[in-house]
């Protein structure tokens, strides 16, 4: 019995079984339906805000010291790229991604221990055809830049470039 046991019975007093109690409040279903189709309607609206056009270009600031938390000094450089990879994958969906090499000589500028906090991108998509059917691969290049406050993500379009 669970009063008696004087093991359990204080386990009892300051609430570990108070959770097993039925929930007194409950919504109604059509609450729940209408906050469903909130919650999906508002996730939509942020993943169109995010989509880019195929043949369009994205400038943006990415900061490298955001993927370097707990990292070993040796390991920074690499990381630093590895990040840039995951970024422009998560962006656009595609696997391939190719770093240009000036990206790559100023991530690698200071040493593998210490690479720039942030970096000035163009991230661009573009068909490939190679081999039999075309591929997606998005191509991304170090844009020289000095102050970094006041820059956003912007979309380029193939005109502008």
């Amino acid at each position: 019995n669970l009063f008696t046991h004087p093991p359990l019975y204080h386990l009892f007093i300051m609430g570990r079984y108070s959770k097993l109690a039925p929930r007194t409040k409950k919504l109604d279903k059509v609450n729940k339906d209408q906050l469903k189709s909130e919650r999906r309607d508002k996730l939509r609206a942020r993943k169109e805000k995010r989509e880019v056009p195929v043949d369009s270009s994205l400038e943006l600031t990415f900061n490298t010291r955001r993927g370097m938390l707990n990292v070993g000094r040796k390991y920074r450089a690499p990381r630093a790229i590895r990040t840039i990879r995951a970024a422009a994958r998560k962006r656009f969906q595609v696997q391939d991604v190719k770093i240009d090499s000036e990206l790559n000589r100023e991530v690698w500028s200071r040493g593998i221990t210490n690479p720039p906090k942030k970096l000035r991108l163009l991230m661009t998509r573009r068909v490939e055809e190679s081999g039999d059917k075309p591929k997606n691969v998005v191509h991304v290049a170090f844009l020289p830049c000095t102050e970094f406050s006041g820059l956003k993500t912007r979309v380029v379009d193939s005109t502008e470039e």
